[in-house]
C-alpha cells in the first residue's frame, strides 16, 4: 500500500478546493483521492501529514502579520498527536480569518484555513477537510510546497515521523529560517 500511496503521490494532479466547491466535486478530484487512500491505510499517517503541513504555514501567517495566534492550535494538535486526547484539540475548531485586505491576504488566510481545516479532518474524519487543508497550504506561499510534500513530508508522514526544525524549513524562504526556529524552540518549550 505504501508504494501505491508513493507512486500516486509522484502522478498526483494538485487542484484548488474550497467550502465554496460542491461535496461531490471535491470528491472526485485526485487530491481528495489520495488523501482518502492515506486515510483507508491509517488515519493516524494523513494526521501527522496535515500536523506537519500546519508546521510548514506558519511563517506565511507570522511574516505577514508578525503574530502567533495560530501557535497554540499548532501546539495542541501536537500534543494530540502524542496523547489523542482530542479535548484540547475541540479548543481550537474555530476558523481564524486573515485581517489582511493587500497582496498578502492569500499567504495569511491560507495559512490559517490549513491549521483550521486540518483541525476539522481530526475532528470529524471527513477527508473534504483534509483536502481543503491541503490546497491552503498550498496556497499560503511555502515555496516548492509540492516538491517537499513529494521528497520530505509524505514520506515521513508514512513512517510516522513529524517533521523536524530542517524537513520543515527545507525548500522554503531563507527569509523564513528565523520563524521556523522561533517556533520550534517555542514547540520544545510547550510540548
Amino acid at each position: 500500500m505504501i508504494k501505491d500511496i508513493l507512486f500516486d503521490l509522484k502522478n498526483l494532479e494538485y487542484n484548488d478546493a474550497d467550502n465554496l466547491m460542491k461535496r461531490e466535486y471535491i470528491i472526485s478530484l485526485p487530491t481528495y483521492q489520495f488523501l482518502n487512500k492515506i486515510k483507508s491505510f491509517d488515519s493516524e499517517i494523513l494526521e501527522i501529514l496535515l500536523y506537519n503541513i500546519c508546521q510548514r504555514v506558519v511563517p506565511s501567517w507570522e511574516s505577514n502579520l508578525n503574530d502567533k495566534q495560530l501557535r497554540p492550535a499548532i501546539f495542541a494538535f501536537k500534543r494530540y498527536l502524542l496523547s489523542k486526547d482530542i479535548d484540547e484539540l475541540v479548543a481550537y475548531d474555530t476558523e481564524i480569518l486573515s485581517p489582511k485586505v493587500d497582496c498578502s491576504y492569500s499567504d495569511t488566510s491560507g495559512a490559517a484555513a490549513t491549521v483550521y481545516n486540518s483541525i476539522r479532518f481530526v475532528l470529524t474524519k471527513d477527508v473534504v477537510f483534509a483536502t481543503y487543508a491541503l490546497s491552503d497550504a498550498d496556497i499560503a506561499n511555502t515555496l516548492d510546497f509540492e516538491k517537499w510534500l513529494e521528497e520530505i513530508e509524505v514520506p515521513n508522514s508514512l513512517e510516522k515521523k513529524i517533521c523536524n526544525y530542517e524537513e520543515t524549513k527545507a525548500f522554503s524562504y531563507d527569509c523564513y529560517d528565523d520563524l521556523y526556529l522561533s517556533f520550534f524552540e517555542e514547540l520544545k518549550l510547550k510540548g
